[in-house]
């Protein structure tokens, strides 16, 4: 790996709290968040850097079909990527392979979903992607090289040799403000901008191809390892044959819904549990649950499956009618939230 590390970790003392990305507050396999897809043309705020900035989201609004989406982190399995440990799903978009130690967090690769010219597959197979170098924290930056094979049916159909640069950087800290006016406190902000360059083949003549990725993930630690907020851009280009550009943008907190909490530690705070886990026809739920509850089954994709209200203790979950996979159960109690992923046999 052909690494130049220009600025390493610094620690600043920010309102009496420092946050640091280490492997110990990394995403956990099982961990996962509703994220309300938001309007993509918002700005990304990119010229707002430094310590004790704002980045003022409240006005941001939904996507035209109110989607929602799980953000979940599991093992990976995939033989095509079998240097990595850990995979992050956005359904329906993105898929990014990653592995971690002690000192180094690195990437071995996605796959993007795009529904023009098929599935973008890289993978760096060669020489793997060094994001992080723990501890990783406002001003650390590092640029890293990588190498590995790219797969498209209509860019590269049967693989292309394929590297990269990537920047890597907590560019920014401070406020987060997100729709209904909720606040957060000493969020950094890491920011990802990669290109992946290949020389294709097509019919006989070679095409220079690329793909960009520019991300930034809001993250206050203290409450999780999962951004509250994140703004993707992928584009790629492969001369005449293939162009585009795809942006994302996601919301913990769902535009237009004016849920009143100072800090994910006051929604996720309370220990709801489900059993059986796996269930085959039915589940119940345990927990200081309150009148007037409710509750949601999404499937992976974020299309909401089951919708229930005014559930408790004693409520049985039929699931009965669903197919076997994983789902994630929403369940709202008073001002908590709390996502839990159950698997229907």
């Amino acid at each position: 790996m052909k690494l130049n590390l220009f600025l390493l970790f610094s620690f600043i003392a920010f309102w009496g709290v420092s946050q640091n990305f280490t492997q110990s507050n990394e995403p956990q396999v099982n961990e996962s968040l509703t994220l309300y897809v938001c309007d993509s043309t918002f700005s990304n705020f990119d010229a707002i850097q430094g310590d004790g900035v704002t980045w003022d989201f409240s006005t941001i609004t939904s996507d035209d079909a109110k989607t929602a989406k799980i953000l979940s982190v599991e093992t990976s399995t995939d033989v095509d990527f079998s240097a990595a440990t850990n995979k992050t799903l956005i359904p329906g978009f993105l898929t990014t392979y990653w592995s971690s130690d002690v000192s180094t967090r690195s990437s071995h690769g996605f796959i993007f979903i795009d529904n023009s010219i098929g599935n973008i597959d890289i993978r760096f197979n060669s020489d793997p992607e060094k994001l992080m170098d723990y501890p990783f924290s406002l001003n650390s930056t590092l640029t890293d090289s990588y190498s590995g094979t790219l797969y498209n049916s209509t860019m590269a159909s049967s693989g292309s040799d394929c590297t990269g640069s990537v920047t890597s950087t907590i560019d920014a800290r401070g406020t987060l403000i997100l729709p209904g006016n909720n606040t957060f406190s000493n969020v950094l902000r890491h920011k990802i901008t990669e290109t992946t360059s290949s020389n294709i083949t097509f019919l006989n003549f070679p095409v220079s191809a690329s793909v960009t990725r520019i991300q930034y993930d809001y993250y206050d630690l203290l409450t999780s390892s999962l951004p509250l907020f994140s703004h993707i851009r992928i584009s790629y280009s492969a001369g005449m044959l293939a162009s585009g550009v795809v942006t994302l943008v996601m919301s913990s907190i769902e535009p237009g819904t004016a849920v009143s909490t100072a800090s994910l530690a006051d929604v996720f705070k309370n220990d709801f549990k489900l059993y059986p886990n796996p269930a085959k026809k039915s589940f119940k739920l345990s927990g200081d649950i309150e009148i007037g509850s409710s509750l949601q089954i999404i499937d992976p994709n974020g299309r909401e499956i089951i919708a229930l209200q005014n559930i408790d203790n004693s409520s049985d979950i039929d699931v009965s009618g669903l197919l076997p996979g994983v789902y994630f159960v929403n369940i709202k109690s008073g001002k908590e939230v709390l996502i839990l992923r159950i698997v229907i046999e």
